[in-house]
């Protein structure tokens, strides 16, 4: 067998020739005689000792003389397979010295490489607060430009402008309310036929770095949000909204009057010259013809891509109220109320000049409070009107009675006295009869008001 060693596969010729070896040295003694063996293994003795006829030398010694040759030039061409030092040193007895590389050859140690994540998150932390700084800015500078380009409409139509409720006298400090980084108030008050006008700039979260970077996938417009609380005296009794469809179904399942007078899904406006992108939500046929007049109707044509939505309204008590338990035990408060939801230009990408293009549609809002003023409905669209409000009072109050009766009739079944018992169902007897007795007087006015 050739016990010489390739260098192309030195690792597996050597584990090779590693077995063959103690496979020969566990079968020495039967192969090899005692005295070849011993002659073998000692050199040192003179040859002239030895028998004159040696015996050829055991194959297994010749393989590890090839080792040693084999290790002795690999270790000096600095070539040595996985694990080759540690065979090396259990089966031949010897420990040779490993090569020694130059430092030149090793990449040094960074300081990136020790502290990368530390790095990531410092960059990261100064990355907000930049954002934070440049986005706080951002949203007050065009807060400020839409207040000096209406600044001077406002005053014109309203003696208060800008009170922040700290005084108990009010008084105008002529300038924006900041809620937060993103949110400015502004209220104005001392105007005909309205108790005032509360103006909301809502921006985006410009400061967030996380909805900044969720926009990127989405973008969403700044809005501003005017709502205008009319004296009751002042406007009549409808419920009509316009505005583009998707937010009109919001609104719609959202808004405890919208639900409840203006159950009809919102309406085209093609009939009255609108645009495809707004459509219509009202009560009745009526307040829409009386809304659409010749005046109302450029606002909405010219100014379609700014509109959201406009809600009129002398039932507005704001979102459904969602209890956990039963039905509210009473009618939630409402007040004659105009809405209006304007998009900023721009889509999300605002500068403060785009601030001007919003002052027409102050102007529409000015125009829209005298026309709630004046606009009355006829005979029919009164009736109209009411029975709808009865109708939705009289629902309101099926379900409540319905609930306390529900409640009413477990509290007598809980009660283990059957005197006590009988008692009470006497009393709520008694009390039914009375309301039944109201709602008819109340019935009888609503018809005789109505004739």
């Amino acid at each position: 067998m050739d016990c010489s060693l390739p260098g192309s596969s030195v690792h597996g010729i050597l584990q090779a020739r590693v077995v063959e070896w103690v496979i020969i040295s566990q079968f020495s003694s039967v192969q090899f005689s005692s005295s070849v063996v011993s002659d073998s293994l000692r050199p040192h003795e003179s040859q002239h000792a030895r028998s004159p006829c040696p015996s050829p030398t055991p194959r297994y010694l010749v393989c590890l003389h090839n080792l040693q040759i084999r290790h002795h030039h690999m270790v000096h061409s600095q070539y040595l397979p996985p694990g080759y030092l540690h065979l090396q040193s259990l089966l031949l007895g010897f420990h040779p010295a490993l090569p020694t590389t130059s430092s030149k050859s090793k990449d040094p140690i960074t300081i990136v490489d020790s502290y990368y994540l530390e790095i990531l998150m410092v960059t990261g932390l100064l990355a907000y607060i930049m954002n934070y700084i440049i986005g706080k800015n951002k949203n007050s500078r065009l807060a400020q430009a839409w207040f000096n380009t209406h600044r001077e409409l406002l005053e014109s139509n309203f003696t208060l402008v800008g009170d922040d409720g700290t005084n108990k006298e009010a008084t105008s400090t002529g300038k924006l309310n900041q809620e937060n980084e993103h949110i400015y108030n502004l209220w104005c008050s001392g105007r005909v036929c309205c108790e005032g006008m509360l103006i909301q700039l809502r921006f985006l979260k410009r400061q967030d770095l996380l909805n900044v970077l969720a926009r990127m996938m989405r973008p969403v417009s700044d809005q501003v949000q005017m709502k205008v609380t009319m004296n009751d005296e002042d406007m009549d009794t409808y419920v009509f909204a316009v505005g583009t469809r998707k937010a009109l179904v919001r609104l719609q399942k959202e808004m405890q009057d919208l639900s409840e007078f203006c159950s009809d899904k919102p309406k085209s406006g093609a009939k009255y010259g609108l645009p495809d992108s707004l459509a219509i939500l009202s009560e009745m046929g009526e307040v829409t013809d009386g809304m659409m007049d010749t005046k109302m109707l450029p606002f909405l044509t010219h100014y379609a891509d700014k509109i959201e939505s406009i809600h009129f309204s002398d039932q507005f008590s704001g979102p459904k109220i969602m209890q956990e338990e039963g039905q509210p035990l009473k009618l939630p408060d409402t007040k004659r109320t105009l809405l209006f939801t304007f998009n900023v230009p721009g889509s999300g990408n605002t500068y403060p000049k785009d601030m001007e293009a919003l002052l027409p549609l102050m102007n529409m809002v000015i125009y829209s409070i005298d026309k709630a003023k004046k606009f009355r409905l006829n005979r029919e669209g009164k009736q109209k009107a009411d029975k709808n409000r009865a109708r939705v009072e009289e629902n309101f109050f099926k379900l409540t009675h319905e609930e306390k009766k529900r409640a009413e009739k477990e509290r007598i079944m809980n009660e283990e006295d059957p005197e006590k018992q009988r008692r009470l169902e006497e009393a709520a007897l008694r009390r039914e009869q009375k309301k039944l007795e109201k709602k008819q007087m109340k019935m009888k006015q609503i018809k005789a008001k109505a004739m």
